[in-house]
């Protein structure tokens, strides 16, 4: 019928109008809760649709339902008005029609037009959908998804696209979003990952390479809140990456790990329980064993405290048994001394403290020894 008229895509032109001031007092029920929720009411011509938009296309449904149903798809308004349908149903007078035909310079015998409120973007956006429908029409029946009712009709339900394509999803309602919950969402964005591995590696001094495994395994925030209580990030950032990889390797289960694990274990090391070189095993443990306290794995695996004295005695015992060694070799004796130390002393020392006391007692024993 559209063909058979004539009526051509150019023809089915988006000109929509601001008509709220035809309404400003009047009796519908339906457009004076619009205009008292501060809704405008804006309408179009449809050129030589009259009397099509109520042709009905299945029982009892027209065509007019058809461009509702997409209208309320796709935005979130409630559906359309047209000039079809009986509009003193809904409260309009004949002086409003009248006033609304001069308005619109719609031609009575052969246009018709189309009603939506709401704010001004969904409305423009409304009338949009309804001239991109109509001119659908003109090529029969459009592919798509519809939702089958109880009664053998359809009604529509999302445009169907091919598999190349991306489209909202219409099987939820839409809904607007205000503009100022944007511009507050975007104030409270993080970085970008790029940026925050940027901002890291310049904070702390690490590696780019070591900052962006922390970044995209998801330890960035870990490694933050073990980094406040004082811990080095050098030796937090190895630990998350470098140390964690080389468990994995070893067949560690490190998955059974949580991030509490990882807080209570740089805790325990601030309260001198055991030094930094403790940590690989006291990880493996955990891993192994994940519901076992802290205290008790350090007890386990012979780790504690050892005093200052404890380790001169054992360095001044290392250093006698290889006494040889150390006076024909005094100035390579440090590093070879170094690992019979560290393999009484490890876990219970930092290694940074154990190398300062060997390296002072072996000048002191050369010294008497000279």
């Amino acid at each position: 019928e559209m063909i058979n008229r004539g009526i051509t895509p150019e023809q089915v032109a988006l000109n929509p109008v601001n008509v709220t001031q035809v309404f400003e007092k009047t009796a519908s029920k339906l457009l004076k809760g619009a205009i008292k929720r501060k809704e405008q009411i804006w309408a179009m011509t449809i050129p030589k649709m009259k009397g099509l938009l109520g042709k009905e296309v299945q029982p009892n449904r027209r065509f007019g339902t058809e461009i509702a149903d997409r209208v309320k798809a796709f935005t979130s308004l409630k559906g359309i008005i047209h000039s079809d349908e009986k509009l003193k149903k809904y409260g309009i007078e004949d002086h409003e029609i009248s006033a609304l035909v001069k308005l619109l310079e719609v031609n009575v015998d052969e246009d018709a037009f189309v009603l939506v409120t709401g704010s001004e973007d969904e409305c423009k956006r409304a009338l949009s959908i309804v001239q991109e429908r109509i001119i659908m029409a003109l090529d029969g029946v459009p592919e798509e998804t519809r939702r089958v009712a109880a009664d053998g009709t359809s009604s529509f339900m999302r445009d169907l696209h091919g598999r190349s394509r991306l489209y909202p999803d219409t099987d939820s309602p839409y809904y607007p979003v205000n503009p100022e919950w944007i511009q507050e969402a975007d104030q409270r964005l993080p970085l970008y990952p790029w940026e925050q591995i940027e901002e890291l590696a310049k904070q702390y001094g690490l590696t780019t390479a070591i900052v962006e495994e922390l970044v995209y395994e998801g330890r960035k925030d870990l490694f933050d809140q073990i980094v406040t209580q004082g811990h080095a990030p050098t030796l937090v950032a190895s630990t998350l990456t470098q140390q964690l990889a080389a468990l994995r390797r070893e067949g560690v289960p490190i998955d059974n790990l949580q991030d509490h694990h990882f807080l209570e274990v740089f805790t325990s090391l601030k309260q001198g329980k055991f030094s930094k070189e403790a940590i690989p095993e006291i990880l493996k443990a955990l891993s192994n064993t994940p519901a076992k306290p802290i205290d008790a794995i350090v007890k386990e695996l012979g780790l504690g405290s050892i005093s200052e004295d404890e380790v001169i005695a054992l360095i001044d015992r290392v250093i006698e048994e290889r006494r040889e060694f150390v006076l024909k070799n005094p100035e390579r004796a440090l590093k070879p001394l170094m690992g019979p130390v560290m393999k009484e002393v490890r876990g219970k020392m930092d290694g940074k403290k154990v190398n300062q006391l060997l390296r002072s007692r072996l000048q002191q024993f050369l010294e008497r020894n000279s």
